[in-house]
């Protein structure tokens, strides 16, 4: 049981909730840079929401906001401070001049398309980005691929049709170590070179996003090809960084400062509202009250909204490899608690053609975040909208099928399933920057809730000395029984 919440043997559903607390509607409604929180549909009563309220005052909260926002070593294990809400201070906007004077460079030296190459938190946060530029209508003056992997199908449709003459890379890498990116820049450079390009032209055509720019210079990157970030930019927050040169390539410097700029709206919401009309704050409290009292760990994330389409993928990260933790993060000890909810989710409508029968009807379900943006004169946009809110309703609500009928068992949704509605007046880079500002401040508090560390990612190491392992031949006779025995097919 985790250590904010009370027992919930007799938890009273949603619709109860709305009769015993007739302004339910209203009280837990917060309206945060420009965006509409309404968490009444939660299954957590307003004395228990209260309780846990204070007890976050009681540990100090603010203490730690504080400690986050001044540079303090939160990343404990690691020992280094998390900066990347800095990133977006508006008082500190000249530290991204380099990165635009790069970007225009780019974007005017003749260049057509641009490919990223990166993975994880240089990859998830473009790419989604990329989805809402374009579907917010920001005019692009580049055009934008992606490639990530190690697989060469990939690699031949990043670069199908391109032109290398009129094509930039850019590798994204924290470290400059990470074998996925290391082998894409290898090909992009032999893809390059393969076209006829002689070595000061590929170089010309191959630029860098890191923490570890002398890395970048042993690997052959020209030093003004380079722009570089604080190695306290945690690497699921580094679209902030200077890791979205090839969005501001792609849309110029206007579109990603707005991004910022959502951000830093959201970024002052956390930082100075009460906790009780905190978004992020009653967020993390109700994730945490549906996992550990309530036994829902699943978290189900469904934009209304095709540009908000990888949300859900982007959130994987930012949620699970944030807090997918064991132990304490100051003691090294077990915790007790679940710390953190297994995300997932699509876009909708086209989600409830698929698991939603599960949604409304599994035994246990899951929790879900429902975000939907206010509907213009558009006769689709207003039935996404209000798909968008009926589904909120028959989740938390349920229904009750025909007394006669025959298959009334198998027609009752039962409800009572928590779904936090998010309104969005539209989607723009700066609201867009609001919403992911919002989820990367709820993930912190719940960190703060259970005592784990949301900056390091040991398990993600873990599997990446695993594989050097294997691919050096390291500790062979060591391996498993099953794993000899798949290496040996693979390589028979």
């Amino acid at each position: 049981m985790s250590v904010l919440t009370q027992s919930a043997a007799t938890q009273p559903e949603i619709s109860a909730l709305f009769t015993a607390e007739s302004a339910r509607a209203d009280a837990m409604v917060i309206v945060a840079a420009n965006l509409r929180f309404d968490f009444s549909k939660q299954a957590i009563t307003s004395a228990q929401l209260s309780a846990q309220l204070k007890q976050l005052q009681q540990r100090n909260l603010s203490s730690a906001l504080d400690s986050l926002t001044r540079g303090d070593l939160v990343n404990v294990t690691e020992a280094r401070a998390a900066t990347h809400m800095s990133l977006r201070d508006p008082l500190k906007a000249s530290q991204h001049d380099a990165t635009r004077l790069l970007s225009d460079r780019i974007a005017n030296g003749g260049v057509r398309t641009i490919v990223n190459l990166g993975i994880g938190g240089s990859d998830l946060g473009l790419r989604l980005a990329d989805d809402v530029f374009r579907a917010s209508g920001v005019p692009s003056r580049v055009a934008l691929r992606f490639c990530t992997g190690l697989d060469p199908i990939e690699w031949h449709e990043a670069v199908a049709g391109l032109d290398a003459k009129t094509t930039a890379f850019v590798v994204a890498s924290k470290s400059f170590t990470t074998l996925e990116t290391q082998t894409t820049s290898q090909r992009a450079r032999a893809w390059l070179a393969s076209t006829g390009l002689d070595a000061a032209g590929v170089s010309a055509r191959m630029y860098a996003t890191t923490s570890a720019p002398a890395k970048a210079a042993t690997a052959g990157f020209v030093a003004t090809n380079v722009a570089a970030f604080d190695e306290s930019v945690g690497g699921r927050y580094s679209v902030w960084s200077a890791i979205n040169v090839p969005l501001r390539v792609a849309y110029g410097n206007t579109a990603v400062d707005a991004m910022l700029a959502g951000a830093s709206l959201m970024d002052t919401q956390f930082i100075e509202a009460p906790l009780e009309g905190n978004a992020p704050v009653l967020a993390a409290i109700t994730r945490n009250f549906n996992r550990n009292e309530l036994g829902i760990n699943d978290l189900a994330v469904v934009p209304y909204a095709w540009g908000l389409r990888k949300l859900a993928e982007y959130l994987q990260q930012l949620v699970m490899e944030s807090n997918g933790k064991r132990v304490n993060a100051r003691t090294g000890e077990a915790i007790t608690t679940d710390p953190c909810s297994a995300v997932w989710g699509t876009v909708g409508t086209a989600a409830q053609h698929a698991y939603f029968q599960w949604l409304h009807q599994h035994p246990r379900g899951a929790a879900v975040d429902i975000i939907a943006l206010k509907p213009s004169a558009d006769r689709g946009s207003v039935a996404l909208f209000e798909n968008a809110a009926a589904q909120s309703r028959a989740l938390a609500f349920g229904s009750e099928a025909v007394a006669d009928d025959p298959l009334a068992a198998h027609k009752r949704s039962l409800g009572n399933r928590p779904n936090t509605f998010i309104a969005m007046p539209e989607l723009t880079p700066k609201t867009f920057g609001a919403l992911l500002a919002f989820y990367e401040a709820s993930v912190f508090v719940e960190a703060f809730i259970n005592g784990v560390n949301p900056f390091d990612q040991y398990g993600v190491e873990y599997g990446k000395l695993v594989a050097r392992q294997i691919a050096s031949g390291e500790n062979a006779g060591d391996m498993d029984p099953s794993t000899r025995a798949l290496l040996a097919w693979a390589r028979s």
